[in-house]
């Protein structure tokens, strides 16, 4: 992926309209290379973990997945977390889901243990009148909390309407994980909305920076620790973005190659890249909105940083509508493709289940909210206001006949 590219192909995508069809292209996409690399989830469903995640179908891979170490009484490795390497932008993520009250202790133990000084919040403690997440981090209100043998401390607190900036001291007060604590910086991203997006990409780029800026001054090769509530839609918009701008940077001269950054193989579209991110963990990016404005935050980038480009980034590239493209032949189904088509067809519905769930929710909230009366309900009805003018008119016609014929003589 080149600028040309990115500019070129998002443009396509918005005049023909065809955001849905390209995200949709690529869950079936992501559904086949599930079932093809025989991705599991059997850690993350077992009894003893699955009160660890925050939602049923939102679990890491079993052959990707953090591990804790160091473990005490009755403590299993699992955290609901997942590893992300990005070899041609030198980046190293950690995908995981909002702490519940019960896993807090469990993310501040993974942040020691994975050595990281970058931690990414990408959503509010209350959305919409629910929970996304547990406070796990010290504020102005709350300079000093303890989880189990880890203590943090508020050392300072910036930013602005869209974003927070808080310098954390980190402290392991149990020998069993090495005492000593660690500076960490926590960025809060403060306006994106659960499955939306914010109204402009001007103050997320601007969070880019910090983020940047925080990896930079404490080592590109140590995790950022990246959450939203799920750990996929919010938190593989930021990974796009922060992986394809700083890409870019290092081409254009702007950053220093990171580990093998200059060698590793870049891929060619965007949709192979969304692909990639999801082979490490379940259902990055959730919503088409959501790769949009990704992408377009990265073309903001590339048109404010222009000049610096090389010739070469700045040529011509055909576009194809990536979702027009002809699909490759129809094979016979044997046994195992049925089968693979079957679990598909499952985790399919576990994704819509939820979000019909979650409609529902929405349904109830409003329903409770409208304090009118029945009477208000009924007449502002047009059926019923139909039928209650007609009983009117009958019954006094009624009344009428009534005293013409039996009272008035």
């Amino acid at each position: 992926m080149n600028r040309a590219y990115l500019l070129a192909a998002f443009a396509e995508l918005d005049r023909q309209g065809h955001w849905n069809k390209v995200y949709n292209k690529l869950s079936n996409e992501t559904l086949k290379q599930e079932s093809n690399l025989n991705l599991t989830l059997d850690e993350a469903q077992k009894e003893e973990n699955f009160a660890k995640n925050r939602y049923q179908n939102v679990l890491p891979y079993d052959n990707n997945r953090i591990k804790l170490t160091n473990l005490g009484p009755d403590q299993t490795d699992f955290v609901n977390a997942s590893p992300l390497k990005v070899p041609f932008a030198g980046r190293n993520y950690v995908m995981t889901q909002g702490p519940l009250k019960e896993t807090a202790e469990d993310f501040w133990q993974m942040v020691w243990e994975q050595d990281s000084h970058v931690v990414v919040m990408l959503n509010n403690v209350m959305e919409k009148g629910y929970f996304k997440c547990y406070p796990y981090y010290v504020d102005e209100k709350e300079p000093i909390k303890t989880f189990g043998d880890f203590k943090i401390e508020l050392i300072a607190d910036t930013g602005c309407k869209d974003y927070r900036v808080r310098k954390i001291r980190l402290s392991s007060t149990n020998e069993r994980h090495d005492l000593g604590d660690r500076e960490i910086t926590h960025l809060h991203f403060t306006n994106w909305p659960d499955f939306g997006v914010p109204d402009r990409t001007a103050p997320f780029l601007e969070f880019l920076e910090k983020s940047n800026d925080a990896v930079e001054s404490t080592g590109n090769d140590l995790p950022i620790i990246v959450h939203c509530s799920a750990g996929i839609g919010r938190s593989g918009a930021f990974v796009v973005a922060d992986a394809l701008i700083t890409h870019l940077k290092q081409v254009q001269g702007l950053q220093t190659p990171a580990g093998d950054a200059e060698s590793a193989p870049v891929p060619k579209t965007m949709e192979e890249f969304v692909l990639y991110i999801r082979k490490h963990r379940r259902g990055l990016i959730q919503t088409p909105d959501q790769l949009r404005f990704a992408w377009a935050a990265i073309n903001e980038w590339i048109e404010s940083n222009s000049e610096s480009a090389k010739p070469e980034e700045n040529g011509t590239t055909e576009v194809k509508d990536p979702s027009t493209e002809a699909p490759a032949p129809r094979k016979r189904h044997s046994t195992s493709e049925a089968t693979a088509d079957s679990r598909e067809k499952r985790l399919d519905w576990a994704f819509r289940r939820q979000k019909i769930q979650e409609m529902r929710d929405r349904i109830r909230r409003v329903e409770q909210s409208q304090n009118r009366s029945w009477l208000r309900r009924f007449l502002g009805d047009v059926d019923s206001r139909f039928w209650l003018g007609g009983g009117a008119v009958a019954a006094g016609v009624t009344i009428a006949y009534v005293y013409l014929n039996y009272f008035s003589k």
